[in-house]
């Protein structure tokens, strides 16, 4: 049973999304079953749904975290409202 990968990165440049890519097609010919948006999102496809649904049902989440990836997702962090303070 092959393991199913998704990768999660930042779109930053085009040689950071072409080393990406490299590395998924080099997982797919290492027999390791591989999601990456380039391959599988398409024009009105909603990018939440299908980051949820590739740590949902995937077996491994590998990110690749740049400064980049760091500061979207740090953008994206809001505390929760109903959280005691410390």
């Amino acid at each position: 049973m092959s393991v199913k990968v998704f990768i999660s990165y930042a779109w930053e440049s085009e040689k950071h999304e072409t080393w990406v890519k490299d590395l998924a097609s080099r997982l797919c010919k290492d027999g390791i079953e591989t999601t990456l948006d380039k391959w599988e999102l398409h024009k009105g496809d909603e990018i939440t749904k299908f980051m949820e649904a590739g740590v949902r049902d995937h077996d491994r989440v590998l990110i690749i975290c740049t400064p980049e990836y760091k500061r979207k997702a740090d953008g994206r962090m809001r505390p929760a409202k109903s959280l005691p303070r410390c």
